[in-house]
């Protein structure tokens, strides 16, 4: 609530996306119907940023994961970096998946392939856990 608001006090309310409505003292009725529908317009564009930023930030997990697969098939396979996004394709249609699916099981199989290159890592660690059982 803001008492007698200066001359810019409503632009700022307005620049502020933060501040989802403002109500005058003294507050009459008719006031609460506006500050009601202001605030429920600012709380769905903000909901709205936040649905976005989540699309967002999924695509951008989506594509990291198929530039994790094609880097992992050109290592194993010694291709460059096109054919291996072709072959990456088409493993995940023959798989009848999407591309993301299809370079999750690549990842998967790449870090099995990372693990059997380095066996001593693999069983150090084994050995660890073992000693530490009681």
């Amino acid at each position: 609530m803001s008492g007698n608001p200066d001359a810019g006090f409503v632009e700022r309310v307005h620049a502020n996306p933060w501040i989802l409505a403002w109500l005058f003292k003294p507050m009459q009725g008719t006031a609460l119907g506006p500050a009601i529908a202001v605030a429920t317009g600012r709380f769905q564009a903000l909901q709205s940023l936040h649905t976005e930023t989540a699309a967002l930030r999924q695509a951008l997990q989506d594509r990291k994961a198929v530039e994790k697969a094609k880097g992992m098939v050109m290592k194993y396979t010694g291709l460059g970096e096109d054919e291996a996004y072709r072959r990456l394709r088409k493993f995940a249609s023959a798989q009848d998946q999407d591309l993301v699916e299809g370079a999750r099981v690549v990842i998967a199989a790449g870090e099995l392939f990372r693990q059997m290159e380095h066996p001593l890592q693999r069983a150090t660690s084994v050995a660890i856990t073992d000693r530490s059982r009681p």
